[in-house]
């Protein structure tokens, strides 16, 4: 919801589509109800872009209602391909068309509460399926990885602690003289 709000505000003010916090916004609160949401989101940023048209650009009213048209379905497609399904993937750790399919499959069995409560079930039954799995069946032996190989400066310091450096040799100097020792008062 809050991707969606933002991505519709900053979207209506570079299009120059007036009062587009408000819009983002609407869009956000909107995106709570799935499939409805966002055709309802829509309404009142094309509407305000034929009632006033753009702040930015000099085109007609009904043209600049079909690019705000244009530009929220792009919103909606690049959420549906995009956000839900990587965003809530990434954080269950399961694949992005499991994510749709259990959204889908919510949706028809529960409707409106069933899409939202679809990925917080998978996300449960994962972490039941984890545990079981682990108390069930005995972890694996975890193999020691194999020895990495110095770093490359590593490797040119013990070549250069190996090399033998000429030893210079210096002249003999004479000891410098004793000072005299100062008496005590």
């Amino acid at each position: 919801m809050v991707m969606v709000g933002a991505i519709v505000a900053l979207g209506n003010a570079l299009l120059g589509n007036r009062h587009a916090l408000l819009l983002g916004f609407i869009s956000g609160i909107l995106e709570i109800i799935p499939n409805l949401g966002p055709a309802l989101a829509l309404i009142p940023g094309v509407g305000m872009a034929l009632l006033f048209g753009s702040s930015h650009f000099d085109i007609p009213n009904p043209a600049f209602a079909v690019v705000v048209l244009i530009f929220y379905l792009l919103v909606q497609v690049a959420e549906n391909q995009l956000i839900v399904p990587y965003v809530l993937g990434g954080e269950l750790e399961v694949p992005a068309l499991l994510v749709i399919v259990g959204i889908m499959i919510g949706g028809s069995v529960a409707g409106i509460l069933g899409v939202l409560l679809a990925v917080p079930i998978m996300a449960t039954g994962r972490e039941l399926f984890m545990y079981l799995y682990e108390k069930i069946l005995p972890l694996p032996e975890v193999e020691e990885p194999p020895k990495k190989k110095g770093a490359f400066l590593d490797a040119v310091r013990g070549r250069l602690s190996r090399v033998k450096l000429p030893t210079i040799r210096r002249h003999k100097e004479a000891p410098a003289p004793e000072a005299a020792p100062v008496p005590e008062p």
